[in-house]
């Protein structure tokens, strides 16, 4: 148990980095997905698939010169984590919450405008309850790439701040084999299955409600 409890603020690292990462990526590809159905053609989508097609380490590589030259304040922060999360990530989050919003009828939103409600108390009380299992979906998504993500990490985080699967490599690769890491993996196991478990439980009872 001790060993467990000097590495809890390494799980503290990763469970707030890939929160604020999936909850950034999961608005801004809201935003983005309700552009991309008002002005088709736009392709504001293909724009981020770069940043998912290219390796972690070639990203990490490259976020890591570009953030020092520009902005060494990030590059000295967490930030540049959450940053790298939301750059490797955001398509998936995209794809996601397109296939959701693709699901409801634009009639919904016309009927709705129609009888007198503006777009954002038609969005937020006609679209987004609608929406809101697939949107669940795209977050938890994101958030466990984010929990297990290993070589952008590696290469961007700043100097004494490790997350999960760093401190996992380290045991493995770097101070040898150690039994107690093997905590760390199922620790961090137990973490992406259990948002996984719950977006199963919301889907079965969605569908028995249907």
């Amino acid at each position: 148990m001790s060993f467990l409890s000097s590495q809890g603020r390494f799980f503290v690292n990763s469970l707030w980095t890939a929160l604020v990462g999936a909850s950034l990526a999961l608005l801004i590809a809201l935003v983005i997905s309700r552009l991309e159905a008002r002005r088709a053609g736009w392709g504001l989508p293909g724009l981020f698939q770069v940043g998912y097609a290219i390796p972690g380490t070639v990203l990490g590589l490259g976020m890591a010169g570009f953030l020092h030259a520009l902005t060494p304040w990030i590059y000295a922060s967490p930030l540049i984590i959450v940053i790298g999360y939301l750059v490797l990530f955001l398509t998936p989050a995209c794809q996601a919450t397109a296939s959701a919003l693709a699901q409801l009828s634009p009639s919904i939103e016309e009927a709705s405008r129609s009888l007198g409600r503006g777009p954002v108390q038609t969005f937020l009380r006609v679209t987004l309850p609608l929406v809101r299992p697939g949107l669940i979906g795209a977050w938890i998504l994101v958030f466990v790439l984010s929990m297990r993500e290993l070589s952008a990490t590696l290469i961007v985080r700043p100097p004494g701040f490790d997350t999960l699967p760093v401190r996992i490599w380290i045991h493995t690769m770097d101070v040898g084999p150690e039994p107690r890491a093997a905590l760390l993996a199922l620790t961090l196991v137990l973490t992406i299955a259990l948002p996984w478990l719950a977006l199963l439980s919301l889907r079965s009872r969605g569908v028995s409600a249907g």
